[in-house]
């Protein structure tokens, strides 16, 4: 997690907007992870390479690389045909569950000084 490309999005954006961001990333993140389990136990192609792309551009925006790199990781894998990639893709699940929860904490407490009002 590289809590810079906050900071640099704050400069560039504003701390209102980049907070707004963190709260829409925090609060998705639990419908990312749903969506991304759900088409991996079902097996759906589609489902999931949407579900990957989707988180991999949030993280990315968001500077969670590692977070991106495994769902990027996941979309790569199921280029493979067979059995074999849905099954390394449900154990990539796990690493991908415990970057977002690890994720969302940074990204929470990170933008905990923006939401300070004047005088606090």
């Amino acid at each position: 997690m590289c809590t810079i490309v906050l900071a640099d999005r704050a400069e560039e954006l504003g701390t209102d907007a980049v907070t707004r961001f963190v709260r829409d990333f925090v609060d998705l993140w639990p419908v990312r992870s749903q969506r991304i389990h759900a088409s991996i136990g079902t097996q759906d192609l589609d489902g999931t390479i949407d579900a990957a792309f989707s988180l991999r551009s949030a993280a990315l925006m968001a500077g969670a690389c590692p977070l991106a790199a495994h769902a990027d990781l996941i979309r790569a894998t199921l280029h493979e045909t067979g059995s074999p990639a849905w099954e390394y893709a449900r154990r990539l699940l796990a690493a991908v569950d415990e970057l977002g929860d690890r994720t969302v904490k940074t990204l929470a407490e990170a933008i905990a000084p923006w939401q300070l009002g004047p005088g606090n």
